[in-house]
């Protein structure tokens, strides 16, 4: 293949790669125009459809608002009297409909002639105005044929919720003026798919249109007789849900036609302009490729040894730097043998520097190495001494090269080797610095689940505090508000501590929080955790638990315990741990029988939870802190204290205890201190 022939290859696949591309821009602009007008229609829909809703949903509220506070409705809802309700229903006009229902719901007037009577709100937003909702309206789904426009309002007496009323508008007729406003068929659509109403309805159960109704979606679809664009927006009922979706139709068949006659021409513009440029270099080619063929036709001629083939006078220009060039080359192979001597000199030279700078190379290697290289080139010199022919010269330099080589990649090898074994050195390093921050982060999701200010109330405060022996730890603690007004306190200690502790404590308080609030007996609450527990308790842990349910209003305290420590009361200056009964850990035996206590906490009284992490706190003898060194520092706190005092004189004390040790168990402890009820 000639090189003119190459190069025209090249240039028609440069231009028609370009021109692709180019059209490839083109069609890629007219898309985007063609999603950001999609996007306008739908924009222009919403709109639309949002100012119809609400010049309807303004009428209809105030409406609604009139027929609530007219007092001649209420008295007649009241006395339950029809023919007084449908009077005093009669001022509005006879378009709208008007259902009147009672306390219970049940619809006692309907302006509607319709055969089936029910009412237009579902059961979720008849609550909602039995609940006092002033201004409800949405949507609704009145009958299988129909949607209608609906507000609604409470009707009250004596500020009492006796009743609501509901004003509903057919939306056949805002469709009909939507449509005129955006000059192309609507319908409103169940979210099964069927139109329900409007005036293209016919055309929409025709094309069945694979478009979402659960939310704002444009989509174009072709058909045997043309294309389709349609328009779908969500439309909500009274309580918020998706009731059905508004869409609009409009034939695309021109729009589709034009934009596919455009493109034809942008390609067959493309085309002609390509074939033009492709004729155009065809020709400058052949015409600037002649000299360049006459010149090989010489040439040829030249290996042969023929000197009579000549290039035509009308070449000169292209033919005389071509015999410039052959008068160079004769010179060159005159002064072959010349620059050949020399090449050889040369070459005795550059083997010298070679073998020197493998010296310095054998250099970098370790001793041993070094010592094999060295010997090899005393016996490549003791060689040359007697050898004169250069090609053994070159085997005995390559030889010692290669030699050289071997002592240099197993030297890499040993390096890769140690490189090696420092990336897997620093991979440990990475997954260890990860684990801690997994376990940081753990940490912070642990405490984050626990309360840790609690409510401020006039009756009870409270106070707590936590600090886990390692990142995550097994105790909890939890305050939650019951039925009636009570209060939930409990302090756990899960056996065990780390990330297995941490797991049973989030199982532990789940589960307790679950079942108090369905049981009011402590320790039939802790019955439950139990038999749940140990039904799925395949790693043998357990976890002593302490929980009571305190009543405000009387002060009177019920708990129940499963093998914790037994909270510290005090009363004034006197301080005593409570008689626990019932002391077996949680998660261990089926037929744990717990036992309830129950006291009467005074106005000013305290009671003190706390973990045996406070009790068991080592020093660095190995002596423990001990129930009496907790009761000493109880005491040492004025007894008018407030309750976040306890904590951390407590937890002070400890740590001082502790100085110099090691923290052997998670510290946590929850202060109540009871101020008397609310008259």
């Amino acid at each position: 293949m000639s090189l003119r022939t190459r190069l025209m290859m090249v240039f028609a696949f440069a231009s028609t790669l370009l021109v692709l591309t180019l059209i490839g821009i083109v069609a890629t602009w007219r898309t985007t125009e063609n999603d950001r007008f999609d996007r306008l229609v739908l924009d222009t829909q919403q709109i639309a459809w949002r100012k119809f809703q609400a010049v309807v949903f303004e009428r209809l509220d105030g409406a609604a608002s009139v027929l609530a506070a007219n007092p001649d409705l209420a008295r007649a809802l009241s006395a339950k009297d029809v023919a007084a309700i449908r009077k005093a229903s009669s001022v509005l006009s006879k378009d709208a409909r008007v259902d009147v229902f009672d306390r219970e719901g049940a619809l006692l007037y309907t302006s509607s002639l319709a055969f089936s009577q029910e009412l237009q709100l579902d059961v979720g937003g008849v609550q909602r105005v039995l609940g006092g909702d002033e201004h409800l309206s949405g949507v609704a789904d009145t009958t299988s044929d129909e949607f209608s426009f609906v507000a609604a309002s409470p009707i009250r007496m004596k500020d009492q919720v006796i009743g609501g009323v509901v004003v509903g508008q057919p939306v056949k007729s805002v469709l009909d003026e939507l449509s005129d406003g955006l000059a192309r068929p609507v319908v409103l659509a169940d979210l099964r798919g069927h139109a329900v109403v409007g005036n293209g309805t016919a055309l929409f159960n025709r094309l069945q249109p694979e478009i979402a109704l659960r939310r704002a979606e444009i989509r174009n679809q072709g058909y045997p007789d043309g294309y389709y664009r349609f328009a779908a927006t969500p439309v909500a009922g009274p309580d918020g849900q998706l009731v059905a979706s508004l869409i609009t139709m409009q034939e695309t068949s021109m729009e589709r036609a034009g934009e596919l006659r455009w493109m034809l021409g942008i390609v067959g513009v493309a085309v002609v302009t390509i074939a033009a440029i492709l004729s155009a270099l065809f020709i400058h080619l052949r015409r600037a490729f002649e000299p360049l063929s006459g010149a090989v036709n010489v040439l040829t001629a030249l290996s042969r040894g023929d000197t009579s083939v000549r290039l035509d006078a009308q070449h000169r220009d292209e033919t005389g730097q071509i015999a410039d060039g052959i008068a160079r080359l004769r010179e060159a192979l005159l002064n072959l043998e010349v620059l050949t001597e020399e090449r050889q000199r040369e070459r005795w030279r550059q083997e010298s520097i070679i073998r020197e700078e493998l010296g310095d190379l054998a250099a970098t290697l370790d001793e041993e190495a070094r010592q094999e290289i060295a010997a090899d080139l005393v016996s490549v010199l003791a060689e040359e001494g007697a050898a004169t022919d250069d090609s053994n010269q070159l085997s005995t330099v390559a030889f010692v090269l290669g030699r050289l080589s071997e002592r240099i990649l197993d030297q890499q090898g040993r390096l890769h080797e140690l490189i090696e074994e420092l990336r897997e050195a620093l991979k440990t390093k990475q997954a260890f610095v990860a684990l801690q921050q997994e376990l940081e982060i753990a940490r912070r999701m642990q405490l984050s689940v626990l309360p840790r200010q609690f409510p401020q109330r006039s009756d009870v405060s409270l106070a707590s505090f936590i600090l886990p022996a390692k990142e995550v730890g097994g105790d909890f603690y939890d305050y939650f508000p019951l039925d009636g007004g009570r209060i939930g306190v409990v302090v756990a200690d899960v056996s065990g501590k780390g990330v297995p502790a941490a797991f049973f404590m989030a199982i532990c308080r789940t589960l307790l929080k679950m079942s108090a609030r369905f049981v009011d007996s402590p320790a039939e609450t802790l019955a439950r955790v139990n038999s749940s527990l140990v039904s799925e308790n395949e790693e043998m842990m357990f976890v002593t638990l302490f929980y009571g349910i305190l009543d405000p209003a009387t002060g009177h305290f019920i708990y129940a315990t499963g093998g914790h420590n037994p909270p510290v009361l005090r009363a004034g200056n006197e301080l005593r741990m409570l008689d626990c009964r019932g002391g077996m850990a949680l998660g261990i035996a089926e037929q744990a029988t717990i036992l309830e206590g129950e006291l009467d906490l005074a106005p000013g009284n305290v009671l003190f939870l706390y973990t045996d992490g406070i009790t068991e706190a080592q020093n660095v003898d190995g002596a423990l802190f001990g129930d009496a060194a907790l009761l000493d520092t109880l005491a040492s706190i004025d007894p008018d204290a407030p309750a976040d005092a306890y904590p951390a004189e407590v937890v002070k004390a400890v740590q001082q205890y502790m100085t110099g040790a090691p923290q052997a168990d998670d510290i946590t402890c929850v202060t109540l201190r009871y101020a008397g009820s609310i008259k």
